[in-house]
């Protein structure tokens, strides 16, 4: 039985582009769709064996996307297929149980190998990323003393016990008093101090400063 790939790329040329050109290299049976929720859809369906996913994409991200995935399949393989620089976001990736790398400027035998590679079983970590990883251990330490000294409020740490709890948008408005856009707001200031960009980050990062306790977090 042939593996089944599932593309998800938002932008229609590269999702469609990168089937084609793996059909034509491998037998497989490959797959595409263009947003997150299409590929949730899809796998809650059907059985799929690899996931190639773009990394910036609208509504959900790829590791976002990437976590959902394999609590429906635990056994799918993501890889992360970006045209973006995904160091910063490799603790990320990891914590989302993302399977591969692979940059959008590698070749197409690249992609096809690391395909190759990952229905073998193997993890895909080029071995340039790793060695701009092990310069970005000073700048990480750097970055935690810096989210160390952001002067977090009493409210925010209050907003970030909601958010923990899977509140949404709405939810807090109501919790808080004040309205959606103030909620937005005050989300974008508190991502800003602790320097993520996503609930989930915000929440891992709460928990490893003290900000908020471990059993807070949503079952």
């Amino acid at each position: 039985m042939y593996s089944h790939i599932l593309i998800v790329d938002d932008h229609p040329a590269v999702g469609i582009g990168t089937k084609d050109m793996i059909e034509r290299n491998m037998r497989v049976r490959v797959s595409y769709v263009q947003s997150a929720k299409l590929a949730i859809e899809m796998i809650s369906r059907q059985r799929i064996d690899i996931v190639i996913c773009d990394w910036q994409m609208p509504v959900m991200n790829g590791i976002e996307l990437c976590s959902i995935l394999k609590d429906k399949q635990p056994d799918v393989k993501v890889m992360m297929y970006s045209g973006y620089e995904l160091e910063p976001h490799f603790n990320e990736m990891m914590d989302a149980r993302v399977n591969g790398f692979v940059s959008k400027s590698r070749s197409s035998d690249e992609l096809i190998q690391s395909i190759q590679s990952m229905i073998e079983g193997n993890a895909i970590i080029p071995i340039d990323l790793l060695q701009r990883l092990r310069s970005m251990d000073l700048r990480a330490l750097q970055k935690m003393m810096q989210r160390q000294n952001s002067y977090i409020t009493d409210k925010e740490k209050e907003l970030l016990e909601a958010i923990s709890h899977g509140h949404s948008n709405r939810e807090l408005a109501d919790k808080f008093h004040i309205s959606q856009r103030g909620v937005e707001y005050q989300l974008s200031n508190l991502f800003k101090k602790l320097q993520v960009r996503s609930r989930a980050k915000a929440i891992t990062v709460a928990i490893e400063l003290g900000y908020i306790p471990a059993k807070t977090l949503k079952s």
